[in-house]
């Protein structure tokens, strides 16, 4: 699948999320092609790490998640698991159930935030919750497939987790 045009972003997401897209390109064009000295480099990933926690993809997908799960408790969370610093993206409290996203800016520039990605992913089942990433590139190219996996991963939670269909 490609991804969303610029134009595209705005037509389904509205102005904010076309706005954050494009601030993020931005900062992600000026990484890549700075020819600068090595502190402007490191100016500018600091600068995109901070954007992170805002980027338009995990926005959306947090939108993504308020919608099918609009009858839980929905939220991002820090230390969900005391004693670790991490945080998750999403979270279906009651179904014990953690979205996150990943791209290559965020995880792409060494090995560390695969490393920590993993380690997060087995606290956290270790201690019942389910996980499901998604790729940064799933949600720019739309989001009805992370729509379908979340309707899909919704009843399998309800019943593991043995709550009745009406809620």
């Amino acid at each position: 699948m490609n991804s969303l045009s610029l134009s595209q972003v705005k037509k389904l997401y509205g102005e904010r999320v076309y706005k954050q897209v494009k601030e993020k390109m931005a900062l992600e064009k000026k990484v890549t092609s700075s020819k600068s000295s090595g502190s402007a480099l490191s100016k500018n990933k600091n600068l995109l790490s901070r954007k992170k926690n805002e980027s338009p993809y995990e926005q959306v997908l947090f939108d993504i998640f308020k919608e099918v799960f609009h009858e839980y408790t929905v939220s991002s969370q820090d230390q969900l698991i005391p004693g670790r610093k991490f945080k998750v993206d999403v979270l279906v409290h009651e179904l014990k159930l953690v979205g996150e996203l990943d791209g290559y800016l965020n995880h792409g520039f060494n090995k560390e935030g695969f490393k920590r990605d993993r380690i997060k992913d087995r606290l956290l089942k270790l201690e019942g919750f389910e996980i499901l990433r998604f790729y940064a590139s799933e949600i720019a190219s739309g989001p009805d497939e992370a729509r379908q996996v979340l309707y899909k991963m919704k009843a399998i939670r309800k019943k593991l987790m043995g709550l009745s269909s009406n809620k």
